[in-house]
């Protein structure tokens, strides 16, 4: 408090009241905590910087032929982000034969399903994605008549990575 009323003494010779000595002294101090903390917000981004070069490798299987009306299990649990951060999932069909009604069920899920409803190629892509970019794979299925063997209509094939 000496200080302010040294300041305050000061201040009258020159024509400046108590309280606008007051005032000015914590408009000051105000001033350089807020310079402080600007600095030190600064240091501590120069000291932690972001994280760059996150690796996302999306994995959407191998290739496989199912049967028209199997029920495959897409997979894309074997992919990884190299910071362990949460993956999201987004499944396509990017090709599929003439005609074909065919979906993706639950297609933002880690295993979703796919039913082939015609004969033909189907082109599948998964991309991966996570705050620190994202990653695309593609498999192909391709869908035969069955035979009324095992893999047949109703069946389930999980397409593994």
């Amino acid at each position: 408090m000496k200080n302010v009323q040294f300041l305050a003494k000061t201040l009258s010779r020159v024509g400046t009241t108590t309280s606008q000595a007051t005032a000015l002294l914590y408009s000051k101090i105000l001033l350089l905590l807020l310079f402080t903390t600007v600095l030190s917000a600064c240091e501590e981004e120069l000291n932690n910087p972001a994280p760059t070069g996150t690796t996302i490798t999306a994995k959407a299987g191998d290739d496989k032929t199912v049967e028209v009306g199997q029920t495959a299990t897409l997979d894309a649990s074997a992919s990884t982000e190299s910071e362990n951060r949460t993956l999201y999932y987004s499944w396509a069909i990017l090709q599929k034969p003439e005609g074909s009604q065919a979906v993706i069920t639950s297609p933002t899920q880690v295993r979703p399903t796919f039913v082939a409803d015609l004969p033909g190629v189907y082109q599948i892509e998964l991309t991966a994605s996570s705050a620190g970019g994202q990653s695309k794979d593609q498999l192909t299925l391709t869908a035969v008549t069955g035979t009324g063997g095992a893999g047949g209509e109703g069946e389930t094939a999980t397409i593994l990575n």
